[in-house]
Formats: structure tokens, C-alpha cells, sequence
């Protein structure tokens, strides 16, 4: 870990307090780390091919046939067609 000094301005520190500061401080870095990981984990998913993943392609399969069967039951002219 890297201790790192960070100079503020009295007004900020009367408006806010030291313990506010640190605290959107440490905020800010675990925000930083979690894009962190996520530009890794968007790297590493890029690596994987999906679409020669049999079990991936299975499952966007019966996900794509849910969804078809919801919007086509929703469709405004589905109704003539059951009358």
C-alpha cells in the first residue's frame, strides 16, 4: 500500500471536517478499484469465445424462446388472433 499526502484547502476542511473529507476520499479510491476490476474482468471476458461455448449457447437459446413467448403474447393484434 502507498501513503499518499493530499493538500486541502482550509475552507474545504472548516466547511466539511477532516473525518468528511477522508471519508469521500476513500470513497473516490474504492470507486477507482472497482473500475479497477471491471476493465480486468471486460478484458478477460473479451478472451472467452462464447459462441463456441455449447452451455452459453443453450441457455441464450431458452432465454431468447422466454422472452419471444412474453412479446408475443403482449403484441396489440394477438388478441384478433385468439378471438
Amino acid at each position: 500500500m502507498t501513503a499518499i499526502t493530499v493538500q486541502v484547502s482550509s475552507e474545504v476542511v472548516e466547511v466539511f471536517g477532516v473525518a468528511e473529507i477522508e471519508r469521500q476520499v476513500s470513497d473516490l479510491l474504492d470507486k477507482i478499484a472497482l473500475k479497477i476490476a471491471a476493465k480486468e474482468l471486460l478484458n478477460d471476458m473479451k478472451k472467452q469465445d462464447l459462441s463456441k461455448d455449447d452451455n452459453w449457447q443453450k441457455a441464450r437459446q431458452l432465454a431468447w424462446e422466454k422472452e419471444k413467448e412474453i412479446i408475443l403474447k403482449n403484441l396489440p393484434f394477438n388478441d384478433k388472433l385468439h378471438s
